[in-house]
């Protein structure tokens, strides 16, 4: 099986299930169309991403990652979405997506199978928190949005340090890895703490 479809295959696993877990958390509150259309868009998004950095830069991770929350702000201006409700339930469809670049990674370079256990990991996370956090009683406000902050934050902590380590692994660049991923982890665990409070 040639790496382009094998790609493709990944891509459409992970659009599937971002697109699922949007209509899942969503579909109480806002309607059907809204949801897979938000979804549909900001996934598409994410993949011209990949593809113009692909083609014009090494840095076509951030590329992409930067073009798909370009996509999402802007979707989410014009939008009904609450932002938390939102994040949270875009969270294991974003985290899926590393889960899925990873596996494709596995196919480019073997230790590429370390950022993915890595992500699967986190999305098992995102889950166990997702069912518990209102239980923890020192998140005394119980908002929404504490598994996805959690985990994203993580997510982009293990990037930013992964990235100091002195090998090279599939996405990631280690001339400006770290400072992206460090700001958007410090981003994930502060707005955590603002949500923490009452």
């Amino acid at each position: 099986m040639s790496n382009i479809l094998i790609a493709i295959l990944l891509a459409l696993a992970s659009q599937f299930f971002y697109l699922f877990f949007l209509w899942k958390y969503l579909r109480e509150d806002f309607d059907i169309s809204m949801i897979f259309s938000f979804g549909f868009l900001t996934y598409i998004g994410l993949i011209v991403g990949l593809i113009i950095g692909g083609l014009l830069t090494m840095f076509w991770y951030w590329v992409a990652l930067g073009v798909f929350f370009i996509v999402y702000f802007l979707l989410f201006r014009k939008s009904e979405f609450k932002i938390y409700e939102l994040i949270e339930s875009s969270a294991p469809g974003l985290i899926f997506f590393h889960t899925m670049l990873y596996l494709y990674g596995v196919t480019v370079q073997s230790l590429a199978l370390i950022p993915f256990i890595g992500t699967m990991l986190i999305l098992v996370l995102f889950f166990v928190l997702k069912r518990n956090y209102k239980k923890f009683t020192w998140y005394e406000s119980g908002k929404l949005g504490f598994a996805s902050m959690a985990s994203l934050g993580i997510l982009f902590l293990v990037r930013a340090v992964i990235s100091l380590l002195p090998i090279t692994i599939f996405s990631f660049n280690r001339v400006v890895e770290f400072i992206p991923a460090a700001i958007l982890s410090f981003i994930c665990f502060f707005s955590l703490y603002n949500l923490s409070e009452r």
